[in-house]
């Protein structure tokens, strides 16, 4: 059943729970509001996919979700919901896609979701969630945590403290490279039946489920293929290091940590992201130079480096010459095209200036040794093809032979 993208306004009957066959309840982007009927999410056995995206549902959502759910989406953004997550969503052992985003939850993180084996995408930005993503009990499971998570988007709340590098570990399908895999969209088939004229026959209504992504510095709204990746913790109050792990996130095609306050210096293991086609690292306090082999991340598209602490050379090579000026503006110590600013350079004239000043002066003393030792083979050679002067080289040689090597040799044998 799909009301979507009309003008419907009021509360949704609870008369509706009363249609317990529907597999697929869409009634997205109109004007609907009021609580949502608990029975959709607590009772419902056949339910599937609900998706009440861009309305002004308001309220807690049920607390006792019933463990016969059968949901593989749950897309609830764009509304006013309040309250905390119900932890019986972990009833929901199909669902793929927990979509929150734009609401009004005030939580902790929820890394009991993580339990959830086919979730594949997490979606709780722009919310009131808050504290350190807490991971501390994953070592103590025996199952693996986020096992096919492939987007996770936490930004705009007020998450703190430092990112463990076991939160990056977790995430095993972000860590497989996907070439050559087949892509598939996140979504769900549901068998129905159309009268035709020729009488009845089955058709396979395939659902795909999409989600608002921020990628390449924009607002996107993609259909999710089961080999699109991506992680967006921006705009929080994360602290501390960019662990090194988060370089082994390789199938990885977007990562945002914009806007939080990160510090040191940028992995130099995410350049073994190849994959990557989306990198923004603005607005933190990041120092340090620019990892030289990042130029080699050959499907980097955007790049945005903007209002850290950086310093050294803007590697010019590759991919970086395509990148604008906006991409590196705040960063007082760094130098290199695209910027205006130029780096130093090695021609101080100078002794004790650069190191490239030195080699001009080793090249000039090097051009007169070369010179006179020129200049004594010419006369050398001449003197000896030269008859009496071949004579007057002898006499001297002999000379100095008898008068002063052979003394000193007789003195050093008594």
């Amino acid at each position: 059943m799909s009301l979507a993208n009309n003008s419907l306004i009021g509360e949704v009957s609870h008369l509706i729970c009363n249609a317990t066959e529907i597999g697929i309840l869409d009634l997205s982007f109109n004007s609907f509001s009021g609580s949502i009927p608990p029975c959709l999410l607590k009772h419902n056995k056949r339910l599937e996919i609900l998706n009440l995206r861009g309305n002004s549902f308001l309220g807690n959502l049920p607390q006792d979700i019933s463990k016969e759910c059968a949901l593989q989406i749950i897309d609830l953004n764009g509304n006013k919901l309040e309250g905390k997550l119900p932890v019986s969503l972990i009833n929901c052992r199909m669902l793929q896609v927990l979509d929150l985003g734009n609401n009004l939850i005030v939580d902790t993180y929820p890394q009991w979701l993580g339990a959830l084996p086919l979730l594949k995408v997490l979606d709780l930005k722009s919310n009131g969630f808050h504290g350190p993503i807490d991971c501390y009990g994953i070592n103590k499971q025996t199952h693996l945590f986020f096992p096919e998570l492939q987007v996770l988007d936490l930004s705009s709340n007020s998450f703190n403290g430092s990112i463990p590098s076991r939160f990056l570990k977790q995430f095993k399908a972000m860590m497989e490279t996907s070439s050559g895999a087949r892509s598939m969209y996140v979504g769900t088939t549901v068998k129905t039946t159309i009268a035709s004229l020729n009488g009845t026959s089955p058709y396979q209504l395939y659902y795909r489920e999409s989600v608002t992504i921020t990628l390449k510095g924009q607002e996107t709204t993609v259909q999710i293929l089961s080999v699109f990746m991506s992680l967006d913790l921006s705009n929080n109050n994360f602290e501390g290091i960019i662990p090194n792990e988060i370089g082994d996130l390789k199938s990885l095609k977007g990562i945002n940590l914009s806007r939080n306050s990160f510090t040191g210096e940028i992995p130099p293991r995410i350049a073994n992201m190849l994959q990557l086609e989306s990198l923004d690292l603005s607005y933190n306090q990041l120092s340090g130079e620019i990892p030289p082999a990042m130029a080699l991340m050959s499907f980097l598209e955007v790049l945005n480096l903007s209002y850290n602490h950086l310093t050294g050379q803007i590697p010019q090579a590759s991919q970086f010459l395509t990148f604008p000026n906006t991409s590196f503006l705040g960063n007082d110590r760094l130098c290199g095209k695209p910027l205006t600013r130029l780096c130093e350079t090695n021609h101080a004239p100078s002794a004790a200036g650069t190191p490239g000043s030195h080699k001009e002066l080793n090249w000039e003393f090097l051009s007169v040794e070369v010179g006179v030792l020129s200049g004594l083979g010419i006369v050398a050679a001449t003197m000896l093809l030269w008859g009496n002067g071949r004579s007057w080289v002898y006499w001297h040689v002999g000379k100095f032979w008898l008068q002063v090597l052979q003394p000193r040799i007789c003195r050093r044998r008594r």
